[in-house]
């Protein structure tokens, strides 16, 4: 018996993620093998002693996931923000972002919750 498996029709859509940052959408990318590989050797590399050389690691980072992000605008960022921008691209942040951006269909409220209706 064959098995065949198409990955030009596995849809990740539901995935998708964006960020807002000074009255600018960007669409985070999927992480890709080559990304993934990149980003690990980054982070192997980088002496985390050196505070300078390890957050230029982390705007790279955030750089290879946001393509068209705004070098000047991701530099003008606070270091929370920074740190938080990175868990929300890692996926670190999804138990506590209930909001969906404007148009999009809000996530449903957990058991034990109120939605904004009641």
């Amino acid at each position: 018996m064959t098995k065949y498996l198409n990955l030009d029709e596995v849809s990740t859509t539901s995935a998708i993620r964006k960020v807002r940052l000074f009255e600018k959408d960007y669409v985070v990318s999927e992480m890709t093998v080559d990304n993934f590989i990149e980003t690990q050797r980054a982070v192997r590399e980088v002496d985390v002693n050196d505070q300078l050389a390890s957050t230029e690691a982390l705007v790279q980072m955030v750089k290879r996931w946001i393509p068209d992000i705004d070098m000047a605008d991701l530099r003008r960022l606070t270091m929370i923000k920074l740190r938080t921008l990175l868990d929300f691209i890692n996926g670190n942040l999804d138990e506590q972002i209930r909001g969906a951006a404007p148009g999009a269909t809000p996530a449903p409220a957990a058991e034990g919750e109120k939605s904004g209706n009641e």
